[in-house]
């Protein structure tokens, strides 16, 4: 039975062990991680576990949605983990603390009722550090102290941590362990069989987070800045406003809005209408009044108050007194007279406006507009 180090404790691992797939998981070695087992094969598997010496092989599932995991369904590298403590929910469900011992992979499934069970070999891990993999581990260390201050996700704490551990190997996996990734990039570091692999991948993925969290920090600062500076300006004009208002003293901008809200109100707009020109007074509110889209809201308003929506006109269908208003206006213009009269009476007698549409066609300033 072969035996492993662990801090100061030799610990007999068995080569036939309890599996237990973990859904979006992935232990490293020297790691305490909570556990919420429900499955029933799971729990089977930890209480057979508890019976024995308390080890258990632990394994990613390589799809987090497949509810009866078989073999085929579970990565076969994981780690041989010890169940520290037990604990029972109301809910039949079971909370287990567990500490990652040694990464291990599985040589071959083994048939059982009622749990997963693997036969499983370690892995050696004493592979000595050179000079280059303590440069290489240095650099690492600096990327996850800057990682850590950047991503608020992951307590300061754990820059204590890693101050107390001089393993290179245990500082490797605990960084991965801390890594905000998803479960296939942790299983690969897992799966890395050797330290300096293992820190090259993390310097790789270290370095593409902190470019993703600079981008982040800066975007976040311009966005607080702008907001901060709209908060500031609009606390200064509502200062602006109380004061000139002790002083008796007239705003021409809010008096002007006043107007434009009392016109908008005033022309009997139809309900959806009013509402976007009151939208569109509240926008002109917060303008400067010399900014351009200031001016096109103004006119755009202007237009709207303008429009007769509840004025209307009474037609005046005698054509012998249209004819009059017609020649006392224009001189000449024969032929596009006859055409008004034409269609006049054609209206009258129809009582419709159902027909050809009359179309003035001409230069400048021959009469088109006054016809119409």
């Amino acid at each position: 039975m072969p035996t492993i180090q662990h801090d100061d404790e030799v610990i007999a691992v068995p080569d036939r062990l309890p599996l237990i797939p973990l859904r979006e998981v992935v232990v490293f070695p020297f790691m305490v991680v909570p556990l919420i087992i429900a499955r029933e094969a799971s729990i089977k598997a930890l209480e057979q576990a508890v019976t024995q010496d308390r080890l258990i092989f632990l394994a990613a599932q390589r799809d987090a949605e497949v509810e009866h995991p078989t073999k085929d369904d579970v990565h076969r590298s994981g780690v041989v983990a010890r169940v520290l403590q037990v604990l029972k929910l109301p809910s039949g469900m079971i909370r287990a603390l567990v500490e990652g011992l040694v990464r291990a992979r599985v040589v071959r499934f083994l048939a059982a009722s009622s749990s997963l069970q693997a036969r499983v070999t370690v892995r050696s891990e004493h592979d000595p550090p050179t000079p280059a993999v303590h440069a290489r581990l240095r650099s690492v260390l600096g990327q996850f102290t800057e990682y850590v201050k950047l991503n608020r996700q992951i307590p300061d704490e754990v820059l204590l941590a890693l101050n107390n551990v001089d393993d290179p190997r245990r500082l490797a996996d605990t960084m991965a362990a801390y890594l905000i990734q998803t479960p296939q990039v942790k299983q690969r570091l897992l799966e890395t069989p050797h330290l300096g692999e293992q820190l090259t991948e993390l310097s790789s993925i270290l370095a593409t987070e902190l470019d993703i969290l600079e981008i982040k920090t800066q975007i976040d600062g311009e966005v607080r800045d702008r907001i901060q500076r709209a908060q500031r300006e609009f606390f200064l004009q509502e200062q602006m406003k109380v004061i000139k208002r002790e002083l008796g003293d007239i705003d021409e901008q809010t008096e002007e809005i006043t107007e434009l809200t009392q016109q908008v109100t005033a022309a009997s707009m139809p309900k959806d209408i009013e509402t976007k020109a009151l939208a569109e007074v509240a926008k002109l509110q917060k303008m400067h009044p010399t900014s351009p889209e200031a001016t096109v809201i103004r006119n755009y308003l202007d237009w709207l108050i303008a429009v007769p929506w509840s004025a209307r006109t009474k037609d005046r269908r005698k054509t012998d007194a249209v004819e009059r208003i017609l020649e006392s206006d224009h001189y000449g213009l024969k032929k596009p007279k006859e055409r008004v009269l034409e269609y006049l009476a054609v209206v009258h007698l129809t009582k419709t406006l159902k027909g050809p549409i009359l179309c003035f066609v001409g230069p400048p300033g021959v009469g088109k507009t006054s016809l119409g």
